[in-house]
């Protein structure tokens, strides 16, 4: 199982004298470390609520564990405003230049968001583009 977790998640993790290291997380964002100070709830994560028995509930429990880590937790946010302690970058640039272009372009909701109303339009720029075009005239 622990080849497979590497190959679908590049998550490593090495025991050395009956210890278990964690020696390589995933680069989910260019340009964006996540949150290190949420590292041992990472590691929490792998041991108490991966099921490695059953294939399908280990990816998935995986693959949440590793999106909590890359999830930003103002908790960590430091006083000058970065991400945090382990971090260079101020946290709304890295939502407004690097996270939310991101999500605009690779973002794709399934379609239980639009049945629930998860994600609601707020403007659509061809609908924009008309009203505008009706002001100037």
């Amino acid at each position: 199982m622990a080849l497979k977790v590497n190959v679908y998640h590049n998550l490593s993790y090495m025991k050395t004298h009956q210890r278990l290291h964690v020696t390589e997380i995933p680069s989910l964002v260019h340009h964006y470390v996540p949150q290190l100070e949420k590292l041992p709830f990472l590691i929490a994560s792998l041991i108490l609520d991966v099921d490695y028995d059953d294939e399908q509930k280990c990816f998935e429990s995986i693959s949440r564990a590793i999106g909590d880590l890359f999830t930003i937790h103002t908790h960590f946010i430091t006083a000058e405003k970065k991400v945090s302690e382990f971090s260079t970058m101020h946290w709304k640039p890295l939502i407004k230049q690097i996270l939310m272009p991101l999500v605009k372009r690779k973002f794709i909701p399934p379609e239980h968001f639009k049945e629930r109303e998860v994600i609601k339009q707020l403007a659509d720029s061809h609908d924009l583009y008309k009203v505008f075009e009706r002001c100037g005239s």
